[in-house]
């Protein structure tokens, strides 16, 4: 995981981009479920391995990091990540949360 923090640029990134990500043979489920109105995205979920990320933008620090991370075989591990992604995008971007982490969609068949 932290290679691929790493090669992340020091903004947000376009849903473009975050497709291409899930889209590597290194993950097995990826999802960028809200962009802001210029099509930026905060936050996203990836699958991979033995564990499910919640990945999230910072601009204070212009850095990415993981939000939370579960066991992907835990129960309820993968939709707990739609909490925990709410929950940070909220106390870094207050009023402007909504844009950035709305509800996940259903992803409990890929626990």
């Amino acid at each position: 995981m932290d290679t691929l923090l790493e090669t992340l640029p020091e903004r947000p990134l376009s849903r473009e981009e975050v497709i291409a990500i899930c889209d590597s043979d290194k993950i097995d489920w990826g999802a960028a479920p809200a962009t802001t109105d210029d099509g930026e995205v905060y936050t996203f979920l990836l699958v991979f391995n033995e564990n499910a990320y919640g990945i999230g933008y910072d601009e204070e620090s212009s850095r990415w990091g993981v939000i939370h991370k579960v066991d992907r075989e835990s129960e309820g591990g993968v939709a707990k990540l739609d909490t925990e992604i709410s929950e940070w995008a909220e106390e870094i971007y207050g009023s402007k949360a909504d844009d950035i982490a709305p509800n996940l969609p259903d992803v409990s068949q890929y626990k």
